[in-house]
């Protein structure tokens, strides 16, 4: 059986799905399963090589209005045999009180039985790095919203941080602020993460 879902995006619930990937391989431990993520989030693609549960990626090419011409030839071409909606709808609007957590809720989206295990997992494929071994990392910024940190309660941080001996690394898009005396990288996502694994 070959098979594609879950959730286009963002980032956190592409990262749940590794939860719905293990319900699934439980339920169909043959399977073949590609994840199917929107193409603005392909810098995550390496972060699930070697995955236990996910066999493929593929970046679809739309996210609003999915699936556009363009993905629909992909997926006539492929054949699937399970195409997972890739805009899961809740089953029901307060479904925050009836479910343990968020990733048994990404399953029940999908109609796939929760495994016992509910933890997001990723597989550290790749060899150490070194690079930011006396820093500290920091991503004090999200997407504009009101949970973010002001920029001078951020630079405090930043402040005692250094007080302590280390250096800072943050972890911010090209268009966040940047923080006073931090080190910046401006780099992909999955790269972001090895750095931030490099981090004390």
């Amino acid at each position: 059986m070959r098979a594609i879902g879950w959730n286009l995006g963002q980032r956190g619930d592409i990262i749940m799905n590794t939860v719905v990937a293990r319900g699934f391989k439980e339920m169909y431990p043959n399977s073949h399963l590609t994840l199917g993520i929107y193409k603005e989030y392909s810098d995550m693609q390496s972060l699930f090589k070697n995955h236990k549960y996910i066999d493929a990626v593929h970046c679809y090419d739309s996210y609003h209005g999915w699936p556009n011409t363009k993905d629909m030839d992909f997926l006539r071409k492929e054949n699937f045999d399970i195409v997972f909606n890739g805009m899961p709808q809740h089953k029901r609007a307060d479904w925050y009180n009836h479910c343990v957590s968020q990733t048994e809720e990404a399953c029940l989206m999908n109609d796939v039985i929760p495994p016992k295990d509910l933890q997001c997992n990723l597989i550290k494929w790749f060899n150490d790095n070194e690079k930011y071994k006396n820093c500290v990392c920091i991503a004090p910024f999200t997407s504009s919203t009101p949970k973010d940190l002001s920029i001078d309660r951020a630079n405090e941080i930043v402040s005692m941080v250094r007080r302590q001996g280390y250096e800072v690394l943050q972890l911010s898009s090209a268009n966040q602020p940047l923080l006073e005396n931090v080190i910046y990288e401006d780099t992909d996502y999955f790269n972001s993460v090895v750095n931030m694994l490099s981090c004390k």
